[in-house]
């Protein structure tokens, strides 16, 4: 598929210079779920934020652009870039209950939205804002601390979705939600793709949720991405070892066996170590992982991955079953 959005050589660093995301590229194209994977503190969220101008200081962009349908966003004037959001990309925060105003009543904080991004007179806006959120389930007069977790999920999507946006990126939307309304959650994710056309980056740590609605998949690692890939691809025959590593840790339906590890712990920004950043963690680690960082390079239609082992030798490490 053709990308609607491309981001490429995005580059954030600390305040202290550290690099937080090193020269990543992302393609997402209309209709198809992207999910961008990886252990806390990867520079998932960070990446989720630099895509829509967002990142937060004392982090700053310092380099890569991104460009929606063709237009560069970073050229975009301040005004038409704040139109931008929500109306071209929108975003899921990770916390709902910190995303919501609590002493605001959630039919009033989307019709805040819907003015800000269409010229709607106040009447036309509550009413367009309990439309959208009786569709979701939730009563637009209710405050938001009388939610429930899925609530207030259910309602930032509404939130997110009601400007009619191209792209979300859907940051952690199911965390710290039970198994039956992390389901409802992502399916209403899906619904409104196959309905609108949506391309979705969904930021995960959970295989499971990613494996349910994606169709591509990146792996991040230390602010990289180390392996990408259709998702039944990656996720039956990983190529890079702690994409296999996430596999291993991640639970399977009727296998209740040990999850195994992964061994010591990713490096702190700006402490990388020479070569390959998880070649202190690889168990099939080699010289030439430490002589040389490898680049994202070609592994199998639509793959690529950053690692100096051959097929043969990654396979080695275990398949594990989608």
């Amino acid at each position: 598929m053709s990308a609607l959005l491309q981001a490429r050589g995005l580059r954030v660093t600390g305040p202290s210079g550290a690099v937080l995301v090193d020269g990543v590229d992302l393609d997402l194209a209309a209709g198809e779920v992207t999910a961008l994977v990886g252990e806390s503190g990867a520079g998932k969220s960070l990446t989720g934020l630099a895509l829509l101008g967002l990142v937060p200081p004392p982090a700053r962009m310092e380099a890569g652009g991104v460009t929606l349908g063709g237009v560069d966003l970073g050229a975009l004037p301040p005004r038409e870039r704040r139109r931008t959001r929500g109306a071209g990309i929108a975003l899921v925060p990770q916390d709902p209950a910190a995303a919501l105003d609590p002493v605001v009543r959630v039919g009033a904080q989307l019709a805040e939205v819907l003015r800000a991004h269409a010229p709607l007179g106040r009447a036309e806006a509550r009413a367009s804002a309990a439309a959208a959120l009786a569709e979701v389930g939730v009563d637009r007069d209710d405050h938001p601390h009388r939610l429930s977790g899925g609530q207030r999920q259910r309602a930032l999507i509404a939130m997110a979705l009601a400007p009619r946006p191209r792209v979300l990126v859907a940051d952690e939307p199911t965390a710290s939600l039970d198994a039956a309304v992390q389901v409802a959650v992502l399916d209403l994710i899906d619904q409104r793709r196959r309905a609108e056309g949506l391309a979705v980056l969904l930021i995960s740590h959970d295989l499971g949720s990613v494996a349910r609605i994606a169709g591509r998949v990146a792996v991040m690692y230390a602010g990289r991405i180390v392996e990408e890939g259709p998702v039944r691809a990656v996720l039956s025959a990983p190529r890079h070892p702690y994409t296999a590593g996430l596999l291993a840790l991640a639970p399977r339906l009727g296998s209740p066996g040990t999850r195994v590890p992964i061994p010591g712990a990713p490096p702190r920004p700006g402490h990388l170590p020479p070569g390959c950043p998880f070649a202190p963690r690889c168990p099939a680690a080699r010289a030439a992982c430490t002589a040389a960082r490898p680049g994202l390079g070609p592994a199998g239609p639509g793959r690529r991955v950053a690692c100096v082992l051959t097929h043969r030798e990654a396979a080695a490490l275990g398949r594990t079953p989608a």
